[in-house]
């Protein structure tokens, strides 16, 4: 069994792409560090070949308010993920975007993405 074990600390969602779908993977807690003993829930999913998940800071989702524009937001996000089949081609429509959105100018905010595909 493949599954994907997650811990969210003050993170957005992962998002998992299985088929047509995209769902949001958001099991955890407050950022980590906050306060001494907090707890923190695990969450787990099961994963199938094809499926493909997307780690993401919120400087991309937040992208924009700097400028004083519409933020780039988590419907992009998730319109690229339903778009594309591979994470190569995923993170380059969403960083080739984001330059658009942003008029080709620099986000304020770190931007960091991470995408897997289970084969």
């Amino acid at each position: 069994m493949r599954a994907l074990d997650w811990v969210n600390a003050g993170h957005l969602p992962i998002l998992l792409k299985r088929g047509s779908t995209v769902s949001q993977l958001a099991s955890g807690g407050m950022p980590f560090g906050l306060l001494p003993g907090a707890s923190y829930t695990c969450g787990c999913e099961r994963l199938s070949t094809g499926d493909m998940f997307l780690l993401f800071t919120d400087g991309i989702t937040e992208a924009g308010e700097e400028l004083g524009i519409e933020e780039y937001g988590l419907q992009r996000l998730t319109q690229n993920l339903l778009r594309e089949e591979e994470p190569e081609s995923l993170l380059q429509a969403i960083a080739d975007e984001l330059s658009t959105h942003l008029r080709r100018g620099h986000p304020n905010d770190d931007v960091t993405m991470l995408c897997a595909r289970c084969r």
